[in-house]
């Protein structure tokens, strides 16, 4: 499977048109969105990929983390210098961000719904009111309703967006990139249809169905094959090997 080929997966396209949706919403004071859904379909690749398309700032909050070192965690995102007090640090975002606005992304923000941390949410709001940028939420599938807890924040959210399981099609996508080496060197591997339709049965999980098709593109090297059935799927125990690796 080429390493630089970038599948446009539907929760892509979806959390695209999410930021695109804020982005374009200059001038509205509320420019916060929500997206959420279940592991494991592709929500942190979507967002390294949409962060360098937007310009965006892109953070990931850590179960160890204060209102404090989340704003520390943004401003190295940002470059900003991170000495001084919270207070001074925070006025240097908003300043950086007025300079140059650009979307804020949090992701795992389910982290800060719990545990009495939802003084991190709070901080995330106050850099989105001050600086006037977007904000976009992205979590896991609870995070709707445990968010619906905290009115507040909650009724300002102008967009929402529900990531679904991988679709046929984008199965497929994946599928098609199969093979052994690359550019001049790329020999495709062929997934035969009763393969295939065992795919599409069975994976509803993007990280699944790539691990997955790395142990079988290994395996294939290994024994010079090129063209994949169900029978040669079952004899290559790539199954077995996935589970081991995750």
């Amino acid at each position: 499977m080429s390493k630089r080929a970038f599948v446009k997966t539907k929760n892509y396209t979806a959390m695209f048109e999410l930021l695109s949706t804020l982005v374009d919403m200059e001038g509205n004071p509320e420019r916060i969105g929500l997206g959420y859904g279940n592991p494991g379909v592709g929500k942190t690749t979507a967002l390294e990929r949409l962060t360098k398309e937007f310009d965006g700032v892109l953070v990931r909050v850590l179960e160890s983390w204060t209102p404090a070192s989340a704003m520390t965690a943004v401003a190295e995102a940002l470059g900003v210098h991170t000495k001084g007090s919270t207070a001074e640090v925070v006025q240097r975002i908003i300043e950086s961000l007025i300079e140059n606005p650009r979307p804020l992304i949090v992701d795992e923000i389910d982290r800060a719904l719990v545990g009495g941390k939802i003084g991190i949410l709070e901080s995330f709001r106050d850099l989105h009111d001050q600086a006037q940028v977007p904000l976009l939420l992205v979590g896991m599938g609870q995070c709707d309703a445990r968010l619906q807890r905290h009115r507040h924040f909650y009724d300002r959210i102008v967009k929402k967006t529900y990531f679904t399981d991988t679709p046929k099609d984008d199965i497929d996508q994946f599928i098609n990139l199969c093979g052994i080496g690359e550019g001049d060197r790329f020999e495709p591997i062929v997934i035969k249809e009763d393969l295939r339709t065992y795919l599409h049965g069975k994976f509803k999980s993007i990280r699944a169905i790539k691990v997955l098709l790395k142990q079988l593109e290994l395996w294939c090297e290994t024994n010079g094959i090129y063209e994949v059935d169900m029978k040669t799927y079952k004899l290559s125990n790539v199954e077995k090997k996935r589970h081991e690796s995750i």
